[in-house]
């Protein structure tokens, strides 16, 4: 397992290589490892919001809707927890709602 410091340099070098490759497979690959490798540690925050939501937007100009259903869902999850944290009560808008998923509802 890869400390988070080198978490983030992973991330950094698959965003990088992504720009100038464009290697689907790969950089899935690679993102799917740094997803696990913050799960594994309870990594929380920004890194692990950032490889999924850099995921999904990989995934979205691929087509990859599985790919990108799956980690919406994990995103989702990361969301609601960080707002459980701090107390904040999140409700996510059915499937039937005409809305942005990635935009959670906020009660107040």
């Amino acid at each position: 397992m890869r400390p988070p410091e080198v978490l983030v340099q992973a991330l950094a070098l698959v965003k990088k290589k992504w720009v100038t490759n464009a290697d689907y497979k790969h950089a899935s690959e690679q993102l799917m490892a740094i997803q696990q490798d913050c799960k594994l540690q309870g990594v929380e925050g920004p890194l692990i919001c950032d490889a999924y939501e850099t995921q999904i937007r990989i995934a979205l100009e691929r087509a990859d809707l599985g790919e990108f259903s799956r980690c919406l869902s994990a995103l989702q999850e990361i969301y609601h927890a960080a707002a459980v944290k701090k107390g904040v009560e999140v409700h996510f808008p059915p499937p039937s709602v005409k809305q942005d998923p990635v935009v959670p509802v906020l009660v107040p």
